[in-house]
């Protein structure tokens, strides 16, 4: 377009029209305020004072507010010209439901050729969403719109769906596929094996008990252990038959007798009872064996207390079943003699119990002394319980009032080896 210039005017008189040029040149150049009305088939009136608009022209510019929110595809059209669709930026994606807002600035441009060259309208937004509709999305599926808006949405709207509790999303398929709800062992599966300069999951052991993990990721026995370590603990506390499990070829045996009980009183205002005896206890470490051969345990019984002098704690034997061995005793302790009637007097306390045959064998400690020393002023002291050998108890404690204690019962501890 050529300006109309009035300097370049030939001298004498020139008709008025070259205004009527200039202002239109003028009016399609700026942005032409209007009025809107309509929902979708948008129709704008240039306000009073706005440039005529007589035809399209190319790049032309539109400035509106809707009157109402779009509902569909919409088109606009300028007074009485041809209605044009309406696009975004893209120049193909046509305004659609909810995308031109009621209250709301935009401007229209248009342009030849869009549309496959019949004309269409770009719109302009001065007021851009933010990029997040305002509304909580907690536990809720999501979609978005061509401008990154959020919005809640129904299940399969676009959102993900709920998934269960203790999995996580992925992809175990092989290939490009939708993400689905794994399961912990398909998890386990997209995990790096850990190696000595990688981290990641422990590879499978292959099951036994000889086997440990390597820092290199690898299972193997210790070196030097040639299959040589600990299978298991038992402990026992009652006369029964043992199997030897399976693999196992040794044994370190931790044998205790039971203790004795305490002695009970002489009487009302009469002298302590003294303690119970410790029981024996012995350490034994037993090679040759075969495993499913079987070794006779006896535990013996505590010493009960009661109104006399405390009972003597029973013997604890590890012997020969199946298996052949060298029979381990551990004897009981003592108990503990009742209190003096007469005085001044004493109670003597029960003896500890020995072992034999063990590589160490532990002799209890002797129950303490129950005394009556003083009728008028009525010293009288109870004998406390001996400890059995490597502390697994104590004997009976005496009494001043009543019954002795009872002692505790004995025990066996083996730890196997392959």
């Amino acid at each position: 377009m050529t300006w109309q210039n009035f300097g370049n005017l030939a001298l004498g008189n020139q008709p008025l029209s070259l205004f009527d040029t200039l202002a239109a040149q003028i009016a399609n150049t700026v942005i032409v305020p209007c009025t809107a009305a309509g929902t979708n088939a948008i129709v704008l009136t240039p306000t009073a004072n706005a440039p005529a608009v007589p035809a399209y022209t190319n790049a032309q510019m539109f400035a509106f507010v809707p009157a109402a929110t779009t509902t569909g595809s919409v088109t606009i059209a300028v007074g009485v010209l041809t209605a044009k669709n309406a696009y975004w930026g893209d120049g193909t994606s046509q305004v659609a439901s909810g995308e031109l807002i009621i209250g709301r600035p935009y401007m229209a441009q248009f342009i030849q050729a869009l549309n496959s060259n019949a004309g269409g309208f770009v719109i302009f937004n001065t007021d851009f969403p933010t990029g997040v509709t305002a509304g909580a999305y907690t536990s809720t599926n999501l979609t978005v719109d061509r401008f990154g808006r959020l919005s809640a949405a129904a299940t399969g709207g676009g959102g993900l769906a709920p998934i269960a509790d203790q999995t996580v999303l992925g992809n175990v398929s092989g290939g490009t596929a939708t993400p689905i709800a794994l399961t912990k062992t398909q998890l386990t599966t997209l995990v790096n094996v850990f190696t000595s300069g990688l981290s990641g999951a422990v590879p499978a052991s292959g099951g036994g008990t000889t086997n440990f993990l390597r820092a290199d990721g690898t299972f193997a026995a210790p070196s030097g252990s040639s299959g040589s370590g600990l299978i298991s603990i038992q402990a026992f506390t009652s006369t029964q038959t043992i199997t030897i499990p399976g693999s196992a070829t040794k044994a370190f045996i931790t044998l205790a007798g039971s203790s004795g009980a305490g002695g009970a009183f002489g009487g009302s205002g009469l002298g302590g009872g003294a303690g119970g005896g410790g029981a024996g206890a012995l350490e034994k470490y037993l090679t040759g064996l075969t495993s499913g051969n079987t070794l006779a345990l006896t535990i013996g019984a505590a010493g009960v207390g009661g109104a006399g002098a405390g009972g003597a704690g029973g013997t604890s034997t590890l012997a020969s079943g199946s298996q052949a061995i060298t029979t381990l005793t551990a004897n009981g302790g003592g108990g503990g003699a009742q209190g003096a009637t007469t005085f001044p007097g004493a109670a003597v306390g029960g003896a500890g119990g020995t072992a034999t045959n063990g590589d160490v064998n532990y002799t209890g400690t002797d129950g303490g002394s129950g005394t009556f020393v003083n009728e008028t002023n009525a010293w009288i002291t109870r004998g406390s319980g001996g400890a059995t050998g490597l502390g697994r108890g104590s004997g009976g404690n005496g009494s001043t009032s009543g019954n002795g204690s009872s002692g505790v019962t004995g025990t066996c501890v083996i730890h196997w080896f392959a």
